[in-house]
Parts: structure tokens; C-alpha cells; sequence
């Protein structure tokens, strides 16, 4: 969904300088944005972080991974009545059908997966994914996302209130992603011990 937004709204504002998106947000974004020499920033995966994101004046727009999307110039925060009036406003100025405009966004694949992880054992599995993860491309805003290559990565996220973690993991094939994110869980259980 996000993905779709954000290639409708480059589509027909072409110099958008910034767009925030969670972390955990689809590399499809990148590539898109890539496209119309955007940058993406890269917050929380909180709606106190991508409001806070907005505070950038470069920042034209913000959107979740569970739906809710900032347009700056209207509000600093999600309203759900101006959002759908926007996302229906970038259709239809498209002149496209909804599916067309799908079919032209990039394709990558996630999988996830919660792994059990008691609360006094999470920072010392963080640890050991930073220092595994050693001489990768890496971003620590929320766990850790380590990169393999431009568009398949896996991020770890400790749980700040369950007894998880959050594996999830972005690929060019599904089976990749999959790959990844069993690779990842076996090496937290392992941590946990």
C-alpha cells in the first residue's frame, strides 16, 4: 500500500526532495524514489517518529506500514478523511487504474517471523547480531537491519514489550526472504540458548 502511494505521489510531484517511512518499510519505496532522485528517511516504526519526520521542512511526505500516511502541508499528523481524499485525488490526477498503477511498481517479497526471546536476554542478542553482522552494511534506528545486497536485507527488532523478536526480511524472491528470515531466527534461538 505504501509502496503504491509512494509511486503515485512521485509520479505527479516529481520534486519531492524527502519521504519517511518506517524501517521496515519495502526497498520498493527505494527504488521508486531512486527513480525520481528522492531520498527516503528512514525512522521508527512509530507514529510518534514519522510525525516527528515531518518536522524536517524537506519532508513532503510521510506514510506507516500499518496504513497511516502524513501529508505535511495539510497536518502534521495522520488524518484518515484528508488521506483518503489525497490517495483519491493521486488516482485519479494518474488517469490510471488502480491494478495498472500496481503492475508498474518494482516487485520485492518480505517474510516474518516472531521468535520467543525473554526480556533479559534481548540486549545481549543484540550484541551478538551487531558483532555477527561486522564489516556488513547496516542500519541500527530500530534493532538491526543488515543489508546483503542494495534490496535484500533482514532486520531484527527486540520486542519492547513482548518476550519477542521481530525478524523480518526483504528480498528479490520470496524464497530468499524466507531464507533469510529462518536463517535469522535459528541464530536468536541459538543466542538465547
Amino acid at each position: 500500500f505504501l509502496s503504491l502511494i509512494v509511486f503515485m505521489y512521485l509520479s505527479l510531484y516529481p520534486k519531492t526532495k524527502k519521504i519517511a517511512v518506517p524501517i521496515q518499510a519495502s526497498g520498493e519505496i527505494d527504488i521508486v524514489a531512486k527513480k525520481y532522485f528522492s531520498d527516503i528517511v528512514r525512522v521508527k516504526d512509530s507514529h510518534f517518529a514519522i510525525m516527528n519526520a515531518t518536522a524536517d521542512p524537506d519532508v513532503d511526505l510521510a506514510g506507516g506500514t500499518k496504513g497511516g500516511v502524513i501529508f505535511p502541508e495539510f497536518s502534521f499528523a495522520t488524518d484518515g478523511m484528508f488521506s483518503i481524499m489525497k490517495i483519491l485525488e493521486l488516482i485519479a490526477r494518474s488517469h490510471k487504474k488502480l491494478s495498472d498503477i500496481e503492475n508498474k511498481t518494482p516487485r520485492l517479497y518480505m517474510a516474518k517471523n516472531n521468535v520467543f526471546c525473554t526480556l533479559d536476554q534481548k540486549g545481549k542478542i543484540m550484541r551478538k547480531l551487531v558483532e555477527d553482522s561486522e564489516g556488513r552494511q547496516r542500519q541500527m534506528i530500530d534493532g538491526i537491519k543488515i543489508f546483503f545486497d542494495e534490496y535484500t536485507w533482514v532486520l531484527c527488532i527486540p520486542d519492547s514489550e513482548r518476550e519477542i523478536f521481530h525478524v523480518n526480511a526483504e528480498a528479490k524472491t520470496r524464497k530468499r526472504a524466507e531464507q533469510l528470515v529462518r536463517e535469522y531466527s535459528q541464530k536468536i534461538k541459538k543466542y538465547h540458548g
